[in-house]
């Protein structure tokens, strides 16, 4: 990680450094925010429409995740 270099990148230092419960409104006693909300995904077209509030913020904190990982720091998504 390009902010704490002397620490390994583990899934726990992610959702940490990336503030990731806070950013997706959810509570800590989540223990993996991205899958949860992965897995409430419909996997079939629904009959009434829908809005999955959390989509925005889920897109940003997988663009940010991915940044992470291949070290770029330019991230410039507040």
């Amino acid at each position: 990680c390009h902010k704490h270099p002397s620490e390994h990148l583990t899934k726990q230092h992610a959702m940490q450094c990336l503030s990731i419960h806070r950013a997706l409104t959810l509570s800590t006693q989540i223990e993996d925010p991205v899958a949860f909300l992965l897995n409430r995904l419909p996997t079939r077209p629904l009959k009434s429409p829908q809005t999955f509030i959390h989509w925005p913020a889920l897109c940003t904190i997988l663009l940010r995740l991915d940044r992470l990982i291949h070290d770029n720091p330019a991230d410039n998504i507040p």
